[in-house]
């Protein structure tokens, strides 16, 4: 059950519901340029002698596996290495792409809020993991009713029969969901006693609860349109699946992405 609603947020003046709960809305080159210069001149030696040792003191001899590109290089040292894709957590946060496109195979700007803990996260934190990104308010009655399931409080499943998929998926630790709060029950941005007292409400151990205090950017830039949305992100923090306000097909579509 989603809420469609423009919030004060973005200016919209008209909160429709689209379901059942109206709502408030390498290597290098030293082995080539070691090569040939451990010759040594052997006065005593006859020419031939000489031209033999000049012969056999190739770069085979001289270059030990070492020295070779392949022994050099790490795979800390590639160009995989360097980017957001296979990186995992924090490692992956010093790779921001800014503030891109909402569209799936883009890069997704690393969000950063305080969670429930009163602590500091990012979405970045997160890399190597599909993440769901579930964008609630307080005023939002089928975000209540999303997070009371996902708690386990409530047994009936919002998500049109994904439920207990999701559930044993965010146990396991195949996807990481974050529920971030962007507005509080008046329609303002959402604080971090928000955070904390949704928390409470509707305890999941394995998902945070995050606000972004009184300078939030993630509902312009998720371009909200309804409440709950969930944007479903890959393990290289590129867009999976984005929110369409009538289906939960991007979530169907995480589940696929993961093999579940």
């Amino acid at each position: 059950m989603k809420s469609l609603s423009a919030s004060p947020l973005l200016g919209l003046s008209l909160v429709l519901c689209l379901s059942a709960c109206p709502s408030d809305d390498g290597g290098d080159s030293d082995s080539d340029s070691e090569t040939g210069d451990d010759h040594t001149d052997h006065e005593d030696h006859e020419e031939d002698a000489e031209e033999s040792e000049s012969d056999e003191s190739g770069t085979e001899g001289e270059t030990t596996e070492g020295e070779t590109t392949e022994g050099e290089t790490t795979e800390g040292e590639t160009t995989e290495g360097e980017t957001t894709e296979g990186e995992t957590g924090a490692a992956a946060c010093g790779n921001d792409p800014g503030w891109g496109s909402l569209a799936v195979g883009e890069p997704v700007k690393h969000i950063g809020a305080t969670n429930h803990l009163g602590e500091e996260a990012n979405l970045c934190d997160y890399a190597g993991t599909p993440i769901a990104v579930d964008v609630s308010a307080v005023w939002c009655g089928p975000c209540h009713q999303a997070s009371s399931f996902l708690a386990g409080i409530d047994a009936n499943d919002p998500f049109t029969g994904m439920g207990q998929q999701l559930l044993d998926l965010i146990a396991d630790g195949t996807i990481q969901w974050v529920t971030i709060l962007g507005q509080n029950q008046g329609g303002g941005d959402a604080a971090a006693s928000d955070a904390t007292a949704w928390d409470e409400m509707y305890h999941n151990v394995n998902i945070p609860v995050w606000s972004e205090g009184d300078v939030p950017m993630a509902l312009s830039y998720l371009q909200m349109q309804c409440w709950p949305s969930v944007f479903v992100i890959d393990e290289n923090l590129d867009f999976l699946a984005i929110e369409d306000c009538q289906t939960w097909n991007q979530l169907a579509a995480l589940i696929q992405h993961v093999g579940g």
